[in-house]
């Protein structure tokens, strides 16, 4: 019999996890980093830099633990697009509790 999926999406997922997009940043991380920035390190220390590249992008990549629809990066992005604004009342609701306080 055919049965109808629960969740249709139009996402191409890699391994159930990563996007597309993942995969592009990956291959843009190993050409760009691992090639042309890895040249500007000093050589004793660049097989480390690699390594730690290699860290941080999976890292990044990852579901986060915060909010697990999203990956680490994206909650990165969340937190700088965060609204600082500092707001303050209006005051539209001032007469209503100086009526509140007089009735008392």
């Amino acid at each position: 019999m055919f049965t109808r999926p629960n969740k249709i999406s139009n996402e191409i997922k890699l391994l159930g996890r990563y996007q597309l997009t993942d995969a592009f940043v990956v291959l843009l991380i190993l050409f760009f980093g691992m090639g042309n920035l890895a040249d500007y390190i000093y050589e004793p220390i660049r097989l480390f830099f690699r390594l730690f590249l290699f860290i941080m992008t999976i890292f990044w990549l990852s579901p986060s633990p915060f909010k697990p629809q999203s990956k680490n990066i994206g909650v990165l992005m969340d937190c700088l697009k965060k609204d600082t604004h500092t707001y303050f009342p209006d005051g539209i609701f001032e007469n209503e509790w100086r009526k509140i306080d007089d009735y008392r």
